[in-house]
């Protein structure tokens, strides 16, 4: 198919993944086809925009589940800096890729008539800015900031410096979840550099006022002593935003508008509100926690997040997570294509098994012994002979995309178009745990989903 950027429908238009040497500008409308390499997906409504572009809700016409499309719109950019907005967001690609339940994933990525996009999960409920002012329970404030801290957590690991956490980046999925997010490009976009002297001086800085730490916010030494303690003060911040009802510790919004130098003075001197001032019920542990944040000392802070989670009550603190010992039958059930409703149990393809491992790929017909999970697929093809390797250990299924090669026993082949878990691609030579309820995507018409009996 050649590339046509974009046809007229009745029910809206249709875009097909396309790279182009100019950008062209991109906004989608609701009803709008977009047909990424990941699958075709309708668009439902704008979520957001901003100095970076735009996000999208979208809905897979596959497997019909909600995802966020957030496109950079390089049209709006000077052409000068295309490879390091491409690079940070590319890096930020990355960074969603972090396997945690408090930071947004990211699923796949491409470009749009020359602009970069990244699919993502999607979180219903919007940002956390839409709580504040609320009265909050005591554990829905409790579980909102030790979700927040898990995420820093997983990035501080993983040496990554968040730099803009604030309401705004942290989403709410279905089950009001919180979810860190904007950790692509967040150095980068417009409205979060400065580059105007609204401090008289400063020719660029990275975060936002009030969330970002003096240092931060100092230009002359803002990178080199830039640490995980930054998001340490964005988060003492932002729970104290979410527990006082939308105060500030260093005073009002109008504050920050008018005279934003001044506030950053107070932040320098540290000369803060006491928490207790707004909100007189906040349990101790919090107040001692949040003023701990807020110092505008890096050393009085905590260093990172794992000392923060360290520091909360006991009853905060999760067991590590451990899988469970496989009981029952695992059933393997094909959801859509042309073997729609077809089902193969694992358990009895392992037992006339050797080894450990049952393969899973194309099936020219029934009589096709080539896998021991042979699908047929007769539009796309994209379903490779040797696609994917399920392994039983330990109690547990393993999934692999590939498969080992018939002529080297130490060489491992991977599929042509990826195999994928839950709409996250399997990496290279990655082993995921499967877990019951798993939506398993292969080729370009086939979903399965893994079910325990």
């Amino acid at each position: 198919m050649s590339y046509i950027d974009s046809l007229r429908i009745a029910e809206g238009r249709i875009f097909f993944e396309s790279r182009t040497s100019i950008p062209e500008g991109i906004s989608l409308n609701p009803k709008d086809k977009v047909y990424l390499n990941s699958g075709p997906y309708i668009c439902k409504s704008m979520l957001g925009e901003g100095g970076f572009g735009h996000v999208y809700h979208i809905v897979s016409e596959t497997t019909d589940e909600s995802y966020a499309l957030k496109i950079l719109d390089l049209s709006r950019k000077d052409p000068k800096d295309f490879d390091n907005y491409k690079k940070r967001f590319q890096q930020g690609f990355e960074i969603g890729r972090l396997k945690s339940n408090n930071l947004v994933t990211n699923f796949f990525h491409g470009e749009l008539k020359g602009n970069p996009y990244i699919v993502m999960e999607y979180c219903g409920f919007g940002s956390l800015r839409s709580m504040i002012g609320n009265t909050l329970e005591r554990a829905f404030f409790d579980r909102v900031c030790k979700s927040i801290i898990n995420g820093l957590k997983a990035l501080h690991e993983n040496g990554i410096v968040h730099r803009d956490l604030k309401p705004e980046n942290i989403l709410l999925d279905d089950s009001k979840e919180s979810k860190l997010s904007d950790y692509d490009i967040s150095i980068l976009v417009d409205r979060r550099q400065t580059t105007t002297n609204w401090l008289g001086h400063l020719q660029q800085v990275w975060g936002t006022l009030p969330y970002a730490p003096p240092e931060q916010l100092d230009v002359s030494k803002g990178i080199k002593s830039l640490t995980f303690a930054a998001d340490i003060f964005s988060f003492g911040i932002t729970a104290y935003e979410l527990a006082t009802k939308g105060c500030l510790p260093y005073g009002s919004i109008e504050e920050v508008n008018v005279d934003p130098e001044k506030y950053y003075e107070k932040i320098r001197k540290g000369k803060f509100t006491p928490i207790t001032t707004f909100n007189v019920k906040i349990d101790p542990y919090w107040v001692s926690i949040i003023h701990k944040c807020i110092s505008p000392n890096v050393a009085d802070r905590f260093a990172n997040a794992t000392e923060l989670y360290r520091s909360l009550p006991n009853s905060f603190i999760a067991k590590p997570y451990s899988p469970e010992p496989l009981n029952g039958i695992w059933q393997l059930h094909i959801l859509n294509g042309v073997e729609r409703g077809k089902v193969f149990n694992l358990n009895a393809l392992l037992s006339l098994k050797s080894d450990n491992c049952l393969t899973l790929g194309f099936g020219e017909d029934k009589s096709d012994l080539t896998n021991d999970i042979g699908i047929q697929e007769y539009y796309s093809r994209f379903i490779s002979r040797k696609h994917a390797t399920f392994i039983f250990e330990e109690g547990s299924w393993y999934l692999k995309d590939g498969q080992m090669s018939e002529t080297s026993l130490t060489e491992w082949k991977q599929s042509k178009n990826g195999t994928f878990v839950n709409s996250y691609q399997l990496e290279e030579n990655e082993k995921f745990l499967l877990k019951d309820g798993d939506l398993i995507q292969i080729g370009g018409e086939t979903s399965l989903q893994l079910k325990l009996y």
